[in-house]
């Protein structure tokens, strides 16, 4: 007889345990014996059974000396029971677990233990566990107490005969015009809804229709399908749709068009020469074509596009590198001037927005985002102090361009930053000094620069979180005092007459519902949202009528018509072209993209001195 069942925890006997009964002097008596469905055992010699069902082992040894006895085949048999194996306690752990299994209950067990066994949860596990107890009670433990809270209130003792049971977590489909169709887990923690969806498929495919369909199970296996406004909800003019487990979400993909209809993209790539025998890919114009058909007029396109690379070469260690900074005196005798060594508050202030403004602007520029300083700025510094001196503004401005084309202004602490895109599309001096006095406004009011970035480390992101971490665009309650005192700038400054500016406001105006990305800021302020030319009205209401089929009208120029960029080195330049004059209202073509022509020239190879 195997003795380690002797080492099993004694408890109460049930069906199919095997029992390790020792009677001493009597080997012939000395045996296994296995408890019968009924819960009884029988022994050799002795007619009748036993019951053990639910007796602790000493108990059952008590009977069987009794029964020894009665049989008359022992005087004074020394009887000896251990339980071998347990069979009555089964305990099942099933669902979601990384390895179900069923196991025995030894002793006191609790639900935690019997996890574990299971090697813990899996992923899809879903919120909760079901616990069925012996005669079918149903209990339902909430895994975020059992676990999260460790509350053992819920860390419930099994006694054997239950079943551990966890089902797994919903599931939503997101099928369709998505980057990554597929299913998701719907959380117990937070609300899953369309846009979180879309987000888990890591966004719509190109060329999405933004229309989408929930298709969700009904009663007596029918299907309900809702209609989903997902360009609504993306622009934030519709709620949010929640969706519930194994919904369906299909994002709708662009209408296929017949053989005659169907549209193509034409593509023409530029490299640019970098130095040497490197040859860089800087531009690309995309064309979509558009067939008017047999006996109609000639389509325009339905869109064109521009892509310009820049930021090849790797940017130069800066400050912004280091965590600290070292400086070392020299050995020679050093003499301390008379002049006042300490320093007030209002200079510790001042000094440290300086300092977040110096980080600020030079992670920009490291990251690609901020053209070097260049021949641009010069031109922007002239047209601000322009406006500093003719307003008697008693502050220090500069400006810097952001090399990105979405139209965009905006101030750090001393600095007027403006972007690239926009420059290309003013008119003339007048409407970029309109522009820059928008942003010089904030600094002769005295407006905060967030002064965290001064600490270096708040600067060390990547490029993805600079886009996130970086906004510089201010309340309104600052837009407004600012726009009142751009007002006030304009009219002492040399650049009294305007109209063009003005007009260059109505253009955007009349344009805007039409170029939605293109007006988008990405780090700054908006100029073309509803309420920044309602602060600007003024200006507008002071211009000519916008009369687009007028030819000598120019309100605004199209895009690439003041600044290229070096790919290479990220440096700007002005565009130096031959006056052309115009032949048509159409080829005015303010906002537009237009192809790229460069100016080609011969490469001729080094001469080889001898």
């Amino acid at each position: 007889m195997d003795p380690a069942g002797a080492n099993l925890p004694a408890q109460a006997i049930g069906a199919s345990d095997l029992l390790a009964i020792s009677v001493y002097g009597a080997p012939e008596l000395t045996r296994s014996v296995r408890v019968s469905d009924a819960g009884q055992i029988r022994l050799p010699m002795v007619r009748q059974k036993i019951e053990v069902r639910g007796r602790m082992p000493a108990e059952v040894e008590v009977l069987i000396a009794e029964a020894l006895v009665e049989a008359e085949i022992l005087v004074d048999p020394a009887v000896t029971v251990a339980i071998a194996e347990y069979h009555s306690r089964p305990i099942s752990v099933a669902g979601a677990v990384k390895a179900p299994l069923t196991f025995q209950a030894l002793g006191k067990t609790t639900l935690l233990e019997a996890l574990t066994r299971a090697q813990g949860l899996s992923e899809e596990a879903g919120p909760e566990i079901l616990l069925t107890r012996p005669g079918g009670l149903v209990e339902r433990i909430p895994v975020k107490k059992l676990i999260d809270a460790a509350d053992p209130l819920w860390n419930v003792s099994l006694a054997g005969g239950e079943e551990v049971r966890v089902p797994p977590a919903g599931r939503v489909f997101v099928a369709g015009n998505v980057k990554h169709p597929g299913a998701f887990r719907v959380d117990s923690g937070g609300e899953t809804t369309v846009l979180k969806a879309v987000a888990l498929a890591e966004g719509l495919a190109p060329f999405a229709t933004k229309a989408a369909y929930i298709f969700r199970a009904g009663g007596e296996g029918g299907r309900a399908e809702i209609l989903v406004e997902l360009s609504k909800i993306m622009d934030r003019k519709a709620p949010d749709v929640a969706l519930a487990a194994n919904d369906i979400l299909y994002v709708q993909p662009p209408p296929l068009k017949s053989a005659r209809a169907e549209r193509y993209f034409h593509f023409d790539s530029w490299r640019v020469n970098a130095g040497g025998a490197l040859w860089v890919p800087a531009q690309i114009y995309v064309e979509e074509e558009a067939s008017p058909g047999r006996g109609k007029a000639l389509a325009t396109p339905h869109f064109k596009a521009q892509t310009r690379i820049w930021d090849y070469a790797a940017a130069p260690s800066r400050k912004i590198d280091e965590l600290t900074s070292i400086l070392i005196d020299s050995e020679s005798g050093l003499k301390d001037q008379n002049a006042p060594k300490d320093v007030s508050p209002l200079e510790s202030q001042r000094s440290w927005e300086r300092q977040a403004e110096e980080n600020l602007l030079a992670r920009l520029e490291k990251g690609g985002f901020l053209a070097p300083l260049g021949a641009v700025d010069e031109v922007l510094n002239t047209v601000v102090n322009n406006l500093i001196v003719s307003a008697k503004l008693n502050v220090e401005a500069h400006c810097r361009v952001l090399l990105t084309t979405p139209f965009e202004t905006f101030a750090i602490g001393r600095t007027i930053v403006i972007s690239r895109g926009l420059i290309d599309v003013l008119p003339d001096e007048s409407s970029l000094a309109l522009a820059l006095a928008s942003e010089l406004a904030h600094i002769a009011l005295g407006q905060r620069t967030p002064t965290q970035f001064a600490f270096n480390n708040q600067t060390m992101l990547s490029d993805f979180e600079v886009l996130q971490r970086f906004h510089f665009e201010r309340p309104a309650a600052e837009m407004l005092a600012a726009s009142q005192k751009t007002i006030s700038i304009m009219r002492a400054s040399p650049y009294q007459n305007t109209a063009n500016a003005g007009l260059f406001l109505k253009a955007l105006s009349s344009h805007e519902p039409a170029l939605p990305r293109l007006l988008q800021a990405t780090l700054g302020d908006q100029i073309a949202d509803p309420e920044a030319l309602a602060r600007l009205a003024g200006f507008a209401a002071s211009a000519p009528p916008l009369e687009e089929d007028k030819l000598e009208q120019i309100a605004a120029l199209p895009l690439g018509s003041r600044v290229k960029v070096n790919p290479w080195s990220n440096q700007l330049d002005l565009v130096k072209t031959r006056p052309l004059a115009l032949l048509a209202p159409r080829e005015k073509m303010p906002f537009e993209v237009t192809p790229f022509v460069l100016y080609l020239t011969r490469s001729e190879p080094a001469s080889v001195s001898k």
